[in-house]
């Protein structure tokens, strides 16, 4: 109890990355108070909220106090706390955080968006997820958010990307040289082909300077 009471106090008081420490062996116990202590640092915002925020998002499945502040962190204001939740629901392995982040993927929101794009990245691949991007990718209104579903789906190797890249290319939308160029590195035969077709556009944008 009085190492706990002493790490708790470090928690307080001590420097960033001995507050870090403190937190990862705060979140192997199963103490009521070290419980408590890092719900409180999630909640608070501060510079070690997002380590509390990742501890929390690993008891999801089994603390549904902890599964709600994580959400209370996803769907705040806060750029930060958004990010570090995101991350929280990714890393869980839930089911219940893979929904969360497919949900918001169709937020009127689009930063929220844009940020449970690039947890799920780090979920792996699913026939939903796979699913919801490439509507994303074809259809967002929003040209960051749609970009971003294209380079998941280049990341992933989805066999559609090429022909996404390639109906952005012919309409000239913009990030679609960028996807190209994407597409080649990972060495896709198809980003090849694409650049024969965007070749004649890039010339002449060239002539025009």
């Amino acid at each position: 109890e009085e190492v706990l009471d002493l790490m708790l106090e470090l928690l307080e008081t001590g420097p960033r990355n001995s507050a870090y420490s403190v937190l990862g062996t705060l979140g192997q116990s199963s103490s009521p108070k070290a419980r408590q202590a890092i719900m409180r640092l999630a909640r608070a915002g501060g510079t070690t909220s997002d380590e509390a925020l990742r501890i929390l998002g690993e008891r999801m499945s089994s603390d549904p106090e902890a599964e709600q502040i994580v959400l209370e962190a996803f769907y705040s204001g806060n750029p930060m706390k958004r990010q570090s939740a995101s991350w929280a629901l990714a890393n869980s392995g839930s089911e219940s955080g893979r929904e969360t982040l497919l949900a918001a993927l169709k937020s009127d929101d689009p930063m929220l968006a844009n940020v449970a794009m690039s947890a799920l990245g780090n979920m792996g691949d699913s026939p939903e997820t796979r699913e919801t991007l490439q509507d994303l990718a074809a259809n967002a209104e929003n040209p960051e958010l749609r970009n971003n579903a294209l380079y998941q789906l280049i990341n992933t190797g989805s066999p559609i990307a090429t022909e996404l890249v390639r109906k952005a290319v012919e309409e000239g939308a913009p990030g679609a040289e960028s996807a190209m160029s994407s597409l080649i590195m990972q060495g896709n035969a198809g980003g090849e082909e694409l650049m024969e077709l965007a070749l004649p556009g890039l010339r002449a944008d060239v002539s025009v300077c």
